[in-house]
């Protein structure tokens, strides 16, 4: 009865995930899923508790869920579709150590989840209601020949009802008959709901087959993360170099594009540390996104230079200690010049406020800063340049998850409209979801009313007569929206905005706002 209780599993799994997600909104319904479906999965596949990495990656859905029900905003959605994707296709395959076979092999599972989950359909009818004698294998049906034949007749009856009416009109008598009965059992159904329901129960399947391993997924497991010193034989003489002459070519390499970045962050000491010149918004983001595609050059260029020196028996040449310690010292330099990238940004942050391509900068920067520290680990433990990619990218993946528990929107509301001393930009923020909504309100209102203090109508820009009027009534949509969710849909970020919201009373639909101190034309 193994069919069938997985069968049932699936079946229940399906009910749980439509009462949870069904006319919902992503909120603590997403964490409860991701709580129920790992705790399921490893439940179901014993097999898969002895694999940290699965472990982990369990832990960052969790955790990206938690986020989501935190702060419901985009970025956090993005990130936890993109944690559920990685961990379903660790599911799998649990053997496999590298993210991109496992995203390799996810389409290919995916495909072939149909046929298993026609079979385990037959299996479990067949445990229900016992098996039969086997015949012959000339006169047994199987399954997957039933499903053939039904695909066959559905395309032959939608050829057939568009070329006779008088099918057509039979076989919509038969289908509305059968709907008729189904609803008569289950009132209020649509047929969305069933397609919902059934793409769901495929869904979840996806988690708890078995899937075999391919070629690519053998490799990856042959595939090892420590270096090994291997001979090679040269059968010409004098093609030959040797490790000596690479290693003092290496050296020279390295030390001269060393001391030009070095001369580069002398010059960022003293005007980034320092003192720095830009004033103007466009010197400021020039001097911003210079730095940037700079540091993105520079590193880039580095880590190239590094794993192509230590890629093969240079690590193992007996006295490269040298070697490395120039190394390591470029790689300082690296990690300094991404500090005076992070500090350019941040002066552009202090002057112009936050936006998401700033906040970007950071994340960017961390990343990077990720990268250096495993270039540093590669050459220090001798490492693959599998293992380092690998690492790069569950590294990246592990900033992005930290990244989602931080609510960006408040974040860049309440900094923006409290410690920039120059003009909001009120449109950028508008844009974002409406959890920044009480920061803007309570921020034009209060230029608005200097704009009259001061008593001069070339004060008082027209954005604040037309554009808040049309911000509020959407405001006054989405309080009403927030009110009429369920339980499910919860997140602390909607319900702290809506309870400021209902705290400082704004402008309905029906009353404009600011009427009573209206601008005379």
């Amino acid at each position: 009865m193994k069919n069938v209780k997985l069968l049932i599993g699936i079946i229940v799994g399906a009910a749980v995930y439509r009462f949870l997600m069904w006319n919902e909104t992503l909120g603590l319904n997403a964490f409860i899923f991701a709580v129920l479906i790992t705790g399921a999965v490893f439940a179901y596949k014993q097999e898969l508790r002895r694999y940290r990495l699965l472990w982990t990656l369990a832990g960052a859905f969790v955790v990206s869920a938690a986020g989501v029900a935190i702060t419901g905003i985009v970025f956090s959605h993005t990130i936890y579709y993109l944690t559920l994707i990685v961990f379903l296709a660790f599911v799998q395959m649990p053997s496999l150590r590298s993210p991109w076979c496992a995203l390799l092999l996810l389409p290919y599972h995916s495909a072939i989840a149909i046929w298993m989950d026609i079979n385990l359909l037959g299996n479990a009818l067949s445990e229900l209601f016992g098996k039969r004698p086997k015949k012959p294998l000339r006169t047994r049906v199987r399954w997957w020949q039933v499903a053939i034949i039904s695909m066959a007749a559905i395309v032959f009856i939608w050829l057939f009802s568009v070329a006779n009416p008088q099918f057509a009109e039979i076989i919509r008598q038969v289908w509305q008959a059968l709907w008729d009965a189904v609803a008569w059992v289950i009132p209020d159904l649509s047929f969305l709901e069933i397609v919902h329901y059934l793409f769901v129960m495929y869904f979840l399947s996806l988690f708890v087959l078995r899937f075999k391993p391919t070629i690519i997924s053998k490799e990856d497991e042959r595939t090892s993360d420590h270096l090994h010193r291997i001979r090679h034989r040269q059968y010409f003489p004098y093609l030959q170099t040797g490790l000596k002459s690479e290693y003092h070519t290496v050296i020279a390499g390295i030390l001269v594009i060393s001391a030009l970045l070095l001369t580069l962050n002398v010059i960022d000491i003293v005007s980034v540390w320092i003192a720095i010149a830009p004033e103007s918004a466009p010197e400021l983001s020039q001097f911003v996104h210079r730095s940037t595609y700079a540091l993105m050059v520079s590193v880039i260029f580095s880590i190239s230079i590094l794993l192509f020196c230590f890629r093969k028996n240079l690590n193992f040449y007996p006295r490269n200690r040298l070697l490395k310690v120039t190394a390591y010292s470029w790689i300082g330099q690296n990690v300094f010049l991404l500090c005076s990238t992070g500090l350019r940004n941040w002066h552009y942050v202090s002057e112009y406020g936050l936006t998401y391509r700033r906040i970007g900068v950071f994340i960017f920067l961390l990343m990077v800063c990720v990268s250096l520290l495993l270039i540093f680990l590669k050459i220090r433990k001798r490492r693959t340049l599998y293992h380092f990619f690998r690492m790069n990218i569950f590294g990246a993946l592990g900033v992005l998850v930290i990244a989602g528990l931080v609510n960006w929107d408040l974040l860049i509301a309440s900094y923006n409209t409290s410690h920039i001393e120059k003009e909001t930009d009120y449109a950028y923020l508008e844009r974002l979801s409406y959890q920044t909504a009480p920061y803007i309100l309570h921020a034009t209102r209060k230029a608005f009313d200097e704009a009259f203090d001061k008593d001069a109508d070339e004060n008082i820009d027209g954005k604040y007569r037309f554009d808040n009027y049309w911000y509020s009534q959407q405001v006054y949509k989405y309080v009403q929206e927030v009110d009429a969710r369920s339980w499910k849909s919860f997140t602390v970020g909607d319900a702290c905005t809506v309870r400021k919201l209902k705290a400082k009373p704004f402008a309905s639909p029906n009353t404009a706002p600011f009427t009573d101190r209206q601008p005379t034309d």
